[in-house]
């Protein structure tokens, strides 16, 4: 745990070296800011962002970014407002959904979560977070892409013409891992 840590210091102290070469890289300082916002350093995350909001107005990252603070530090009103605001210029922006619900849920307020969230996988199943779907209680309503249905008797039609009218039975390669070439210790 203790490198862990140290790592991430490290990963930052190198962005803040990085910066200081090039300190209107767009793309740096938002690297930058998302180590800080992962390592909860806020100051550094929100001067990060705002500094890129100075060189790109409007910036849909950063502009989360910031409600991402605020959202930590407590502020949850200034952060649904600005996620708010960020999701009328942005409506697609599945990241901010994702906050927002989480912000409604702060706020107790189980039926707006449930609906941003509902939202959110609408946009981006991928964003879904297993900790937001029990605190709505909706895993059943919404099941997870990755289940472990059997899909060994699935049939795929071809596409274009076929012959005839049967479907098209898929062939099993004849090939195991074991006659690949190299991993010997992972094949043991």
């Amino acid at each position: 745990m203790l490198n862990y840590v140290f790592s991430m210091s490290s990963r930052l102290r190198s962005l803040r070296e990085a910066l200081a070469l090039s300190p209107d890289n767009v793309p740096l300082l938002l690297l930058y800011a998302q180590a800080a916002l992962d390592e909860k350093d806020l100051t550094a995350a929100r001067e990060g962002f705002e500094r890129v909001l100075q060189a790109q107005p409007g910036h849909p990252v950063s502009c989360l970014g910031i409600a991402k603070v605020l959202f930590f530090t407590g502020n949850i009103s200034e952060a649904i407002i600005r996620t708010e605001t960020l999701i009328q210029t942005q409506p697609r922006f599945g990241d901010a959904w994702l906050l927002l619900a989480r912000l409604a849920l702060a706020e107790g307020e189980i039926a707006t979560a449930r609906e941003h969230y509902q939202k959110m996988v609408q946009l981006d199943s991928t964003l879904r977070d297993p900790l937001v779907e029990e605190q709505l209680q909706i895993e059943a309503e919404l099941p997870l892409n990755h289940s472990s249905a059997d899909t060994s008797n699935t049939r795929y039609e071809p596409v274009g013409e076929v012959e005839d009218d049967r479907p098209m039975e898929l062939e099993h390669p004849k090939v195991s891992f074991r006659d690949v070439g190299g991993m010997n210790d992972v094949k043991e």
